[in-house]
Order: C-alpha cells, then structure tokens, then sequence
C-alpha cells in the first residue's frame, strides 16, 4: 500500500463543534506519504488526537480523502467506483479499537461473522485441472464452481483412469471433505470430460466457514449463539478478529486494537495477531499508542504529530537512535522496570496545538525542546524556549503586565529602555524588572533589550509592534519553513537533520 499526499480535513461549517467553537476547517490529516509493504506489520504512533485513526480509516476509504491518493495492489482506491471499491475491500479490512461499540449488540457472534460472507457472496470456488500427457479436460459442474476460490489451502484429489494418472485436480478448499465432492470422468472423442459436482449448500459451507474462523481466533464455536454483552473484552476483540478474517483479506488495519483491554489479555490477542499473519501471509498497518506493544510486534514504526508523519524508521534503530524530537520525547515516557535505573523523562510544556489553526512551519516548534535559535544571536536553549512562549503569549495578547506589576511590587521608575536600533522610549513601569519577573532565565545584552523593548510596546497597547520588534529578533527557521521527510533509511522531519538549503539567519 501507498499512500502519497493523503490529505482528511473536517469542516465545522455545518456541525455542532461550528456552533459551539465557530468556522473552522479541522486538519486531521494533512500531506501523508506512507508505505506499508507486503508482509510486515508498520506501527503507527503519536497522541491521542494526532490523526491515526483518520489515517488508517481514510486509507481504507472508509474516510473520504479530502486530497491525495492511495495505490494498493496496483490499484488506485480513490478512482475506484462504488462496486470496485465494495469488491476491493475483501483485500483489505479493519480491526478497531472498541471491541464493544463496533460489534451489532443485536446480532450474534455467527450472524456478526456471516455478514461480510453474504456481502461478498462467499465462500466461493475456483477449481482447475492439471492434466497430463497432452490429454485435454473440460470442466462441467454446479453453477456454483463458475466463481472465485477464497480459501487458502490447497488440497488436490487425483484423478485416474485405467489405472493410468492423466491429471489432477486442484481444489483449494478448507471447508470441503473428499465425501462432498462427486466426480465423474467420461472418455470422449477429443479427450475427457470431468464431472463435479458439490453435494452442500453455500448456508451450509458459510456455516462451516464461522466454526473454522472461531477455532482460528481462538473462541469455542458453541460461542457462535451469544451475543456481544455475554463476552469479556478478549473475546468481543477476537470475535472482531474473526469478522476482519472472514473474507480473506491481504491487508489489515488494526486501530489500537488492545488498548481497551487487560494488559494480560492484551498479551493474547498480540500473540493471535502474530500467529495469524505468520499463517495467512497478512499485512498489518498497527495503530497504537503503547511503544512496548509497537516494539514487541511491528518491523517499522510511524511517528505521527499533528496530522505529519515526523520520523519513521525500523523499529530497533527507531528505539535506539530516535532522531526527531518528538520522538525522544514520547520514548522518554516509556516506564522502565528496573528500579536501579534512573530514566531522564523529557517533559513536553503546553498542549498540543489546535489542528485548526496549526503553527506554521514545524508543527512541534511550539514545545519542541530542541528549536533552533537564528544563528546571530547568542542564547541558551532554556532561554529561547522561554523567549518562544513568551511570543506565543504576546500573540495570543495574553499577557497581563498590569497584574504581574502588582504581584512583583514593580516600581515606577521611568527609566529609559535604549532599543536595538540605538533610539530610547520611556518606561512607566520599569520594562526591565517585568524582564525578570516574566523570564526565569537571565536574559543579557540585546536579547534583554528587545523584551523589554516589546513589554513596553505592549503597556501602550501596540501588541502588533511588539509582535514585529520580536519576530525580527527571535524569529526561527521552525516557523518559517515545513521540514520535510527526505528519501533515507531513517528520515526525520526536522530541521536539525537534512533539509533541503534554508536561510538559518
């Protein structure tokens, strides 16, 4: 599968959420490249809120893209129609995180399995004959042999006439024992004529199909009868396996599918998922936010922040090496079991931005711990990180100097503040005190002087002046330009690794 440009925005224009939180498009996914090849399982990690779900579910169409394509077995999903898509997605199915809320309480655990057979029309059959020797073969059968084969195995019944073997037939089935199969070969002038015909109902092979996907996932077929209420959490989760499972598919998106349950079941249901992609040849895009689980069961891991895909890379060097800042954060949260051993946890400060309005440039820059300064000033990494917020609040027009002058019993002593550009500007209450009660760090030199330049703008109500003397001084290259993921082993998007050439100034 892959996905280039994929692209899930929501508008608020005509919901509640617009009512309540005003206009707004919500960038739930925004400009995804992602590749998951056949066979492995790809992990993808961030937030709750960063935009998995939206992902996986717009993958799989389930979602309508708002822009980008998706390739999946040389077909382009965005340009199928209705039907193709419908047939389509016996390819590719879904495991989602709530085993309770995605099961029908009104239907059993068999009707719950049966239904995406009767979608599909499944099982259906595929049967060939290998023949020998130049002999040719006709096939004549029931109507319904004309379709195509969804079991896996293949099982084949030799055919012989005059004790002389001219060919084989190839059957692949799971659910068909040699005793319902009835095969008559006749001899006629230009060759043979073989005769099939099946001796159960389509009702009676769906049937045969649950009890054979329960057994698979590890439930009791006497569960069929049940309904979803009667199950604990670990069984409603298998039966959800079961369901995904019943038609066959090639490619699996499994959405947190243990985070709603026990961490001993959580165990099991990893362990099935496992066995059953090493059984079936299954392709798996994980969606999780536990590391130890993505650790333990994907061979590449995802990083997702605010809708981009910021680092990915296999899964041990991920863990090792952690290159994007956001990624050794969330691997700093990881608990570490052995009370000897002390863990340095990096602390993210503020929220998690609105996907609304996002900040420009690097998504992260707003609690980045790692942000670049321009390269002409010289400051510490905790100081501009506190000159940052202090942006981020002037912007914001959040800041409340009157009080802070209360609470810090700042005097009036009309000093003059000497600005970068060598003019002065009287300070009523002196600009440089409210530089320390705001700043916990020690700012010096002009770094000093253009905070208090802006504090004093701000105490005569040019909040746009100050937002400019500030920019001009602190700007960063995280704000004006979208790092990119590059075409490596182990790509990051993040400035301090290979960009393309940028003005750092």
């Amino acid at each position: 599968m892959s996905a280039r440009g994929l692209t899930k925005h929501f508008s608020r224009a005509d919901g509640i959420l617009g009512k309540l939180f005003g206009e707004g498009t919500v960038k739930a996914v925004d400009d995804v490249d992602l590749d998951v090849y056949e066979g492995e399982t790809l992990g993808l990690v961030g937030e709750s809120g960063c935009g998995k779900s939206t992902t996986g579910r717009s993958i799989l169409q389930l979602t309508e893209p708002t822009d980008g394509t998706v390739l999946f077995t040389g077909d382009v999903l965005n340009d199928l129609n209705r039907s193709e898509l419908r047939e389509k997605r016996q390819d590719m199915q879904m495991i989602f995180q709530d085993p309770l809320s995605s099961l029908d309480p009104r239907q059993t655990v068999g009707r719950t399995i049966a239904e995406p057979l009767e979608i599909h029309d499944q099982p259906e059959f595929d049967v060939s004959a290998n023949v020998f020797g130049g002999k040719d073969v006709e096939l004549t059968g029931t109507e319904s042999l004309l379709g195509e084969l969804v079991e896996r195995e293949e099982s084949d019944i030799a055919v012989t006439i005059r004790d002389q073997a001219v060919g084989s037939l190839e059957l692949r089935t799971e659910v068909l024992s040699k005793e319902d199969i009835d095969i008559r070969i006749s001899e006629r002038d230009r060759g043979l004529t073989l005769s099939i015909e099946i001796d159960r109902s389509k009702r009676d092979l769906r049937d045969a199909r649950i009890t054979e996907l329960l057994g698979e996932v590890g439930l009791d077929p006497t569960q069929r009868d049940r309904y979803p209420h009667e199950l604990s959490g670990g069984q409603r989760q298998r039966v959800g396996i079961a369901r995904a499972l019943a038609v066959d598919p090639d490619f699996i998106v499994c959405d947190e599918p243990v985070s709603a349950l026990d961490v001993s079941v959580q165990a099991q249901i990893i362990n099935l998922l496992e066995d059953l992609q090493q059984e079936f040849g299954l392709t798996y895009l994980f969606i999780a936010h536990d590391l130890s689980v993505v650790r333990h069961i994907c061979d590449r891991v995802a990083v997702m922040y605010l809708g981009d895909i910021v680092e990915i890379a296999g899964t041990d060097e991920l863990f090792s090496d952690p290159k994007h800042p956001y990624t050794e954060a969330l691997l700093s949260a990881i608990p570490v079991p052995d009370p000897t051993r002390e863990s340095e946890r990096i602390l993210l400060e503020g929220g998690v931005p609105s996907p609304v309005d996002p900040p420009s440039g690097c998504s992260f820059r707003t609690r980045c711990p790692s942000v670049i300064p321009p390269e002409s000033i010289d400051i510490n990494q905790d100081a501009y990180r506190e000159v940052m917020h202090f942006r981020q609040r002037v912007e914001e027009k959040s800041i409340d100097l009157e009080s802070i002058q209360e609470e810090g019993f700042v005097t009036d002593g009309g000093a003059n503040i000497e600005t970068p550009d060598s003019s002065t500007v009287t300070d009523d209450a002196s600009a440089q005190q409210l530089v320390d009660l705001i700043f916990d760090e020690n700012l010096t030199g002009e770094n000093r002087m253009t905070i208090a330049w802006a504090i004093d703008l701000i105490d005569d109500g040019k909040w746009r002046e100050a937002q400019d003397v500030l920019r001009q001084r602190f700007e960063s290259v995280c704000e004006r330009t979208p790092p990119v993921l590059q075409k490596e082993p182990h790509p990051a998007a993040c400035h301090l690794y290979n960009q393309p050439d940028i003005d750092r100034r």
